[in-house]
């Protein structure tokens, strides 16, 4: 499969930035003139203080807490005036709600952190019993699962020292807060948020120090949470991609050792976003790989095809985690989606809820909003989180979707099969094809666009992926679990 090329290929661009020419997307540069600018400010000494970094190291958490504070990060907008108040308490809350007074516990090979025992034994499990030495997992929130050794939530513990530390913090309040009026950026807020990930992750290393520390959490790949680690273990911070990153503030001016990617493309996207990492190896989606048997038995059984178009759920707002902007704009695909199988109707579309779990009030919300936008001849299909989505893929023609992962996944589901990423958001942060016949971007939403871009997709014909879900993904194998096991293994003292 893999010198083997699409019947219309596409020359793509050398730099993970979109070619667009928008000044949204100069975070990067926007980013180094702040650090460059502010770094001789009092609270950035004091954060220098507090982490106990370096100066380049304080160059990059100040571009990091600038990008923090863009507004397209993902999740509500606070406002200054909370923000304020926030931090001026910020001391309080952590004297309140954090275990000040700890046994350091002994030293493991290798942490694990998972959210719970569904996502350990989802993510994790076998790669953990794959390794020699000691090991840990330590839940992101709540209780360790039965039977398990007991270690507190991350977010649970606070070193003394820092904790004092931290109690300065409120007499830089108002001078952030007069920088981010003066930046038209909640600087403040991402500030607070810096602060906050190295005085838990500091407390949790400190209290349950290890050789390495391996994770799912690639969201921000923070700075404060690599200086934590560092200052207090001596092995390797491994990250393993988790959902699929673009050129977009949230993801840029991370820190880890070894991230290990789900493609090439990672590490050209660190390189441009600012990224430090030692090593980015690629090794494949897990999420995918867990279900390449069920698929290859879809494969083999040649299922027949069901549906012309399939648009994935991404929530809508304002039960949504990617802004009011985004997740409004989802209204619109869906509007067009119904304008385009009525003026079609020989196209058969659906619409594939995500697995919501006991979240049922955001289930029928995103349920009711789109029975009541789309016509009776899109059918809502259902989830149970058992690879649900990955069957009606294979069940389709044409994949669409916003942002989400499992878009270029679907590259991988059979032989044909394509996705269209649609943004009617105008934001070109949220841009994931550099493809163009695999991206409609289009802040006007308007129909014409919309069936123009949709019914070229289905006129494509393609015999293998495209080379950009090629340097997206590793085509799954079967055998992601075991490559990650084997990378962790070198750094096993057994190795």
């Amino acid at each position: 499969m893999s010198g083997a090329t699409d019947r219309m290929t596409t020359t793509l661009p050398d730099s993970a930035r979109p070619p667009i020419d928008d000044p949204r997307l100069n975070f990067v540069e926007d980013a180094e003139q702040f650090a460059r600018e502010h770094r001789d400010d009092a609270p950035f000494r004091y954060l220098k203080s507090f982490t106990g970094c370096g100066e380049d190291e304080l160059a990059q958490l100040m571009a990091k807490i600038y990008c923090d504070s863009r507004p397209e990060r993902p999740g509500r907008e606070e406002n200054l005036t909370a923000s304020f108040i926030k931090l001026v308490l910020h001391p309080l809350n952590f004297l309140l709600t954090k275990r000040v007074l700890w046994r350091k516990q002994s030293m493991v090979d290798f942490d694990f952190e998972a959210i719970d025992q569904n996502h350990f034994e989802f993510w994790f499990r076998r790669i953990y019993e794959r390794l020699p030495g000691s090991k840990r997992m330590s839940p992101s929130h709540g209780p360790s699962p039965a039977g398990w050794p007991e270690v507190e939530h991350l977010t649970s513990t606070i070193a003394p020292s820092i904790l004092l530390k931290l109690f300065a913090a409120p007499m830089w309040a108002l001078s952030l807060w007069r920088l981010s009026r003066r930046s038209g950026q909640n600087i403040l807020a991402a500030y607070r948020r810096a602060l906050s990930l190295y005085a838990v992750f500091d407390g949790h290393f400190r209290r349950y120090p290890c050789r390495h520390f391996v994770t799912s959490s690639d969201e921000q790949n923070h700075p404060s949470r690599y200086l934590a680690f560092k200052q207090s273990c001596r092995g390797r911070l491994v990250v393993l991609q988790n959902g699929e990153r673009l050129y977009h503030p949230a993801f840029a001016f991370g820190m880890v050792d070894d991230y290990l990617a789900f493609g090439s493309y990672t590490e050209k996207l660190c390189r441009a976003l600012k990224v430090r990492a030692a090593r980015v190896e690629p090794v494949g989606a897990l999420n995918l790989d867990r279900h390449f048997k069920r698929l290859e038995e879809l494969r083999r059984s040649q299922e027949p095809v069901r549906y012309d178009i399939l648009l994935i759920d991404q929530g809508l707002w304002p039960l949504s985690d990617l802004g009011e902007k985004i997740g409004t704009s989802f209204e619109t695909v869906f509007r067009n989606l119904t304008a385009l199988v009525e003026k079609h109707p020989e196209l058969r579309a659906a619409f594939q809820l995500r697995p919501y779990g006991a979240n049922t009030e955001v289930r029928d919300h995103v349920v009711g909003r789109a029975r009541a936008l789309f016509s009776p001849a899109i059918e809502i299909l259902s989830n149970e989180g058992r690879g649900e989505s990955y069957e009606s893929i294979a069940r389709s023609r044409l994949v669409l979707c916003f942002n989400s992962t499992i878009g270029y996944e679907a590259f991988f589901v059979g032989r044909g099969k394509k996705t269209l990423f649609v943004n009617c958001a105008g934001d070109p942060c949220q841009i994931l094809s550099l493809d163009p016949r695999f991206q409609l971007y289009d802040e006007t939403a308007s129909y014409a666009n919309f069936e123009r871009a949709v019914l070229a997709a289905l006129a494509l014909e393609l015999d293998v992926p495209p080379e950009v879900a090629r340097e997206r993904h590793i085509p799954p194998d079967g055998k992601i679990d075991q490559r990650i096991a084997d990378f962790l293994f070198a750094l096993s003292p057994c190795s």
